[in-house]
């Protein structure tokens, strides 16, 4: 089932208002990333499931989300490997979003 998330977001936007259709878990939609419009999207609901969702975070602060990041970032070849998935050569759009995904939850 598909919902729909209006959320107040200050200074963020003009209208101080953020729509996002939620059909799939956040994690389920880095697959789909390919362009810079893509992971655009995925950052805006990155940072709407913040505001919804802040206990779900194990990095809410942005010190601790970008500690997460390099920390994660440092050991990623691990992350790829125990997936079962080749990480890429060079940093693409999806690789960025499997990083932002994982400062989310990372420990």
């Amino acid at each position: 089932m598909s919902g729909k998330i209006i959320l107040n977001a200050g200074n963020y936007y003009p209208n101080n208002q953020i729509s996002i259709s939620t059909p799939m878990k956040l994690h389920e939609q880095i697959e789909g990333i390919s362009t810079n419009k893509d992971l655009a999207d995925f950052i805006e609901k990155l940072r709407a499931d913040l505001l919804t969702n802040p206990n779900d975070w194990e990095n809410p602060t942005l010190e601790r989300f970008l500690e997460a990041m390099e920390e994660w970032v440092r050991s990623m070849e691990h992350f790829y490997k125990n997936t079962g998935r080749e990480m890429p050569p060079q940093p693409n759009w999806k690789m960025v979003a499997d990083m932002l995904y994982a400062a989310k939850i990372y420990e």
